[in-house]
């Protein structure tokens, strides 16, 4: 029933238009919250979709809300280096800096790097050339690289 569920979801993010996205990923996530409860990784991971797909329509907003959800239920509900942490904290970064708040994507990132650290050691070169977490000098389009950065090395394992 769960792979329905996922080609279900596959096929609405992939030949649904957007605005219809949205509203099926809203039934699909009060499906799997209702069936397998809110702290659940598949009714997580279309909360991540849902936040996606807002950042996308340019709704940063309510993509950060979205986001700091999924941040809360990761924490109440798995361990504190999950990979999924790390995601969630980047993609944060990446709606805030969208809504020009640098300080608190900077923040977003800071923590996801320890995160990142957990689950590709230290001498990863994408943590290692980071220099203790810090972003790199530079504007805004340093955070948002950083950040992607990040997200790309956590969705790579």
């Amino acid at each position: 029933r769960h792979d329905a569920l996922l080609r279900l979801e596959a096929r609405v993010l992939l030949s649904v238009a957007r605005q219809e996205a949205g509203a099926l990923l809203e039934e699909l996530y009060e499906i799997r919250r209702r069936k397998l409860g809110e702290n659940h990784q598949e009714t997580l991971y279309t909360l991540h979709n849902m936040a996606d797909l807002q950042s996308l329509q340019g709704h940063y907003e309510e993509a950060e809300r979205l986001h700091r959800r999924s941040i809360e239920i990761i924490r109440l509900n798995f361990a504190e280096e999950s990979p999924n942490l790390a995601l969630a904290l980047t993609n944060l970064a990446n709606a805030l800096a969208a809504q020009q708040d640098y300080e608190g994507a900077e923040s977003a990132l800071r923590e996801a790097v320890p995160v990142l650290r957990k689950n590709t050691g230290p001498d990863s070169p994408e943590v290692a050339e980071r220099d203790g977490g810090s972003p790199p000098p530079g504007g805004p389009g340093s955070i948002h690289d950083f950040a992607s950065d990040v997200a790309r090395v956590v969705t790579a394992e």
